[in-house]
């Protein structure tokens, strides 16, 4: 059998788990997935399917379903009670899915679905790795081979093109405000009708970045039976459908949730959405989910925004006017498919989504800090299913970009606004949360997870306090690094440096354990598959543009055109200069002592990483010119941070007349005894054997 045949028949294969999906081609009926017994048996074969020669690539309509599956909190798979607009599951769906919650032996469909998709990014990347380093004949990690088989290659092409069409829904292009057509909204005039499942179209010519004939549709070649009987309410039921005709909690849509006051067991950085907000978000989801297909624009050839129109036949028209259709038709556990549900055009898009998943990761940190059990409340659960699909899509951004294609990360990029101001919007939803107020409150996807976090049971009935050390901040730090990384390697190849300037201002506004915390993610880079080559250019760049705003100087220690022993001088010279420290001792217009020593932390550890960034062993042949150097820096750390209290002593006999605050003498003896980590310490950690 040809080898496309081959995997078109294994595609089909393990659609007919969901056999439902072969009504999405060319209907408008609503098809819901609400069966964990349907989901169970696809998971498990796609999961088998990995374990040999990968020949079973899943389709995009299934590619689509793993990703919200992914994204969705277990807890938000059906609802135990009605409330904030959300339909109470029947007692019968509760029933057939209970089974499977009560089953030690599986992880839950969202851990399930993330490790496939894990897996699949895992086989795209060590295909590319081994196509760039054919030459060497060393097979990479993760690889099925060093030489794959014709089929094995071409599994890996279709994975690869299905994967991007899949990614490329997340973040669709956005309608011109002026050109947007619109049409009454169905849930305006009569209710939707639930039909059993909607689908996705899975032809290859579907997808607006890929110009390729329709691929033939081929059946399986073995008699396949169905895990369900269509029925007309719901999915993988058989017979029992015939219950479900008139089951009203169907036809919930993914609205948002108006406002609601008075929320109970929500932290403070929960709150509400301005009226305007909320009417804006609610007209914006009232529209038609089924628009007329808009024309595309390609992405441009170079990292550069552009304007040009894209050329399609008809037929590829209707490809893809039959592909939104099929988006606006699926359903899983009653809501819209993620990439549905975060359509820019219905006024909720990518950026939006990783705004929310942010603000869930404040708000679990901050039970965190005091309530028991806190990992596994809702909140927490919320975040990590989004982090774990936002570090899938910007893994596979950073791989596109390696393959030099540019289009989707362009896309992304686009959603935001305006080239003038990218960048800088960027890092205000990069850094979104980290006990920070936004000039807008961010809002779920669905409305159900606003509902579970007004009425989780850990968060209203806890009576045992407890501390965790390692907070979802901290956890967060991982996919703020990947991402900033990534806009870092698009921007940079623009030869723009905007992205660390606004990186460098917004960090300056965070506490130092959040400025901390994303630098110590550098150590993990490799752990992240992001390489040292590109991480360790990043942050020293970074420091050295903090560490100018810091001191008021223009030390410029980040030269990439000189030696490593002339760098390891310059910042010597800057550690040992008076200038660097007396200008934050005297900057007399800080407002409190808590100002002047997160700024007095921030310049020493900048300082202390880029010289341990600096220094190797092949550099200190001389060590004594180093210690001597280290401890004058200590010296001049020592005096200034004393002199500093002096200056602020409220019995002093001479006072600046401009002093922002006083400290006591008890204050002052207990901020001297503080310690701080010196120049020395640092070096002797480094270079336990030389000194």
């Amino acid at each position: 059998m040809h080898p496309t045949a081959l995997l078109e028949a294994q595609s089909a294969l393990g659609d007919s788990f969901l056999a439902e999906l072969e009504q999405l081609r060319g209907t408008t009926s609503v098809i819901n997935f609400n069966n964990t017994k349907q989901f169970d048996a696809l998971l498990s074969y796609l999961e088998a399917s990995v374990l040999g020669t990968f020949t079973s690539v899943p389709s995009v309509n299934v590619l689509h379903i793993l990703f919200t599956l992914a994204a969705r909190c277990p807890n938000a798979n059906w609802t135990h009670s009605p409330s904030s607009m959300v339909p109470e599951t029947s007692d019968y769906m509760k029933s057939v899915n209970r089974d499977y919650d009560a089953v030690l032996a599986k992880s839950s469909l969202q851990a399930r679905s993330h490790a496939l998709l894990e897996r699949y990014l895992i086989l795209l990347q060590s295909d590319v790795h081994s196509q760039s380093d054919i030459s060497g004949g060393m097979p990479q990690k993760g690889s099925m081979r060093s030489h794959p088989s014709r089929i094995e290659r071409e599994a890996l092409r279709l994975l690869h093109i299905r994967f991007e069409k899949a990614i490329a829904a997340l973040v669709p292009v956005k309608k011109d405000f002026f050109t947007r057509r619109r049409s009454p909204s169905p849930l305006l005039s009569t209710p939707e009708q639930m039909a059993v499942v909607e689908v996705i179209s899975d032809s290859e010519g579907s997808d607006s970045l890929i110009d390729e004939e329709p691929v033939r549709s081929f059946s399986v070649p073995v008699a396949v039976t169905s895990l369900s009987d269509l029925g007309r309410k719901t999915s993988g039921l058989g017979e029992t459908t015939a219950l479900f005709e008139s089951m009203p909690h169907l036809s919930a849509h993914a609205t948002p949730e108006p406002e609601i006051n008075g929320a109970k067991g929500i932290t403070p950085n929960f709150e509400e959405a301005t009226d305007t907000e909320a009417k804006t978000n609610r007209k914006s989801k009232m529209k038609d989910r089924s628009h007329a297909p808009e024309k595309k624009t390609d992405g441009p050839k170079r990292r550069v925004y552009g304007t040009q129109k894209e050329k399609r036949s008809k037929n590829s028209k209707k490809l893809k006017s039959d592909s939104l259709s099929a988006i606006s038709c699926l359903r899983v556990f009653d809501d819209v498919v993620l990439a549905k549900a975060i359509d820019p055009n219905d006024g909720y898009d990518f950026w939006a989504l990783l705004r929310w998943a942010f603000t869930c990761a404040d708000a679990s940190s901050q039970y965190q800090k005091f309530l028991f059990n806190s990992a596994n409340t809702h909140v927490h659960c919320i975040y990590r299913s989004y982090e774990s699909v936002f570090d899938i899509v910007f893994r596979f951004l950073s791989l596109q970009f390696q393959c030099q294609k540019f289009s989707l990360l362009d896309r992304a990029l686009r959603l935001i606004g305006p080239p003038r101001t990218v960048y800088e919007r960027a890092v205000e939803y990069i850094l979104t949360g980290l006990g920070q107020a936004t000039s807008s409150t961010p809002y779920p996807c669905y409305v159900r997870e606003r509902s579970l976090l007004k009425h989780d049971p850990l968060v209203q009935n806890s009576q045992c306090k407890t501390f965790l050390e390692y907070t979802d901040n901290q956890h967060s730090m991982r996919l703020r690094f990947r991402i900033a990384v990534t806009l870092y390697l698009y921007e940079k190849g623009a030869g723009s440096s905007e992205l660390l300037i606004a990186l460098a201002e917004k960090l300056l506004t965070l506490d130092f354990c959040h400025l901390k915390s994303f630098f110590d993610t550098h150590p993990l880079s490799e752990t992240l598959g992001i390489s040292f080559s590109v991480a360790t250019p990043f942050l020293n760049h970074l420091s050295s543009i903090l560490l100018d705003k810091l001191t008021g100087l223009q030390l410029n220690l980040y030269d990439t055109t000189k030696d490593d022993y002339t760098r390891l001088q310059q910042i010597l010279s800057a550690i040992t200069s008076e200038k660097v420290y007396s200008n934050i001792s005297n900057d007399y217009s800080l407002p409190s002592f808590d100002h002047f020593w997160k700024k007095w932390q921030s310049t020493i550890f900048l300082f202390q990483r880029l010289l341990l960034q600096t220094l190797s062993y092949e550099q200190i042949e001389y060590p004594i010119s180093i210690v001597n150097s280290l401890e004058k820096a200590d010296g001049h750390i020592k005096h200034f941070y004393h002199d500093f209290l002096d200056s602020h002593w409220d019995d002093a006999d001479v006072q600046a007349e401009d002093l922002n605050f006083t400290l006591s003498s008890s204050e002052i003896t207990q901020y001297k005894q503080r310690e701080m980590i010196s120049y020395m310490d640092v070096f002797k950690h480094r270079f336990p054997n030389i000194v």
